[in-house]
Parts: structure tokens; sequence; C-alpha cells
């Protein structure tokens, strides 16, 4: 999952959660040679979305805002990368593939890290794999329509 501040990737992810989907990691991935290695097995939310879900435990005030973590289970260690989801907001759900083209900005964007000068290899072979943009609505009560549309774009690739 890709996006910038406030675009609900740990809502998503809490959500997805809930479907019974394996989250790999919240905030931070690293990735080598292919790689998605797991992260710490935790999903800290903003007290709307611990409110909404009805789970977490308060942290308190962490960085800029309060949080609530909720428990992951354990995990794979690591997993093949297997493509990206770039997310947005609309008033319904959308899902498109994006071009190859715009793959490396998207990409590129999202890097943590990044280098000076050239491309780095490993993002390089990260544009190999899809990226779809999925965007969907701020209305939790259109939260679970978007995961199962979500869920069936990602069963098609």
């Amino acid at each position: 999952m890709l996006g910038g501040r406030e675009m609900g990737k740990s809502s998503l992810l809490m959500g997805l959660h809930a479907a019974g989907v394996t989250v790999v990691s919240d905030d931070l991935i690293v990735l080598e040679e292919g790689r998605v290695y797991s992260g710490p097995r935790c999903l800290d939310l903003r007290q709307g979305a611990a409110e909404r879900f009805g789970t977490g435990r308060s942290l308190g005030r962490v960085g800029r805002r309060d949080r609530w973590r909720v428990d992951l289970p354990p995990a794979p260690p690591d997993l093949p990368l297997a493509g990206w989801v770039v997310l947005g907001w609309s008033s319904d759900v959308v899902i498109e593939l994006v071009g190859t083209s715009q793959r490396l900005g998207a990409l590129a964007t999202n890097r943590a890290v990044t280098a000076r000068g050239e491309v780095p290899r490993d993002l390089l072979d990260a544009v190999a794999h899809p990226v779809l943009l999925f965007s969907r609505s701020r209305d939790w009560a259109k939260m679970s329509e978007g995961i199962e549309r979500l869920l069936e774009a990602l069963a098609d690739r």
C-alpha cells in the first residue's frame, strides 16, 4: 500500500486484517531482491479507526497524534513482492492498472530512503510489478465494499 499522510493506509490494512488477510507491515516495508520482509506485528490507528473497528489500546500521543495499537498475529518472515496498491480518495470505488510509464513516479514518490543520482536497481525491479490505483470513499460504511472489490482485483492478477 502506497500513499501519503492521511490516505487511510493503516485503516485499510486494519480492514484487510479484519477480513482475514495477513498484514505484512504497517508504515514501512523492507524490499530486497524481490522479497518483502515482515515488519513489527502491529498496526497503529488514529482514534476514528480504532473506534470504528472497536479495537486497539491507547498509546497516548506519539509524534503528532494520539495512536491506538492493534497487535497482529505472526506472519511469514518474508514473501515475494506481488505488486503495489497506490491509494486515493473518490466518491466511488475505482481500481485502475497504472501504466508502465507512470509506475516509476508512483513508486519513487513513496520511497522513504532515496538515493541521489541514478535510479536504484531495486526501484527499477519494483517497477516490473503491477501497480493498481485504488480510490475509495472516506465513508466508513463503504469500506467493506472497497475491500471486497480490491481483493477481487488482486485475485485477478
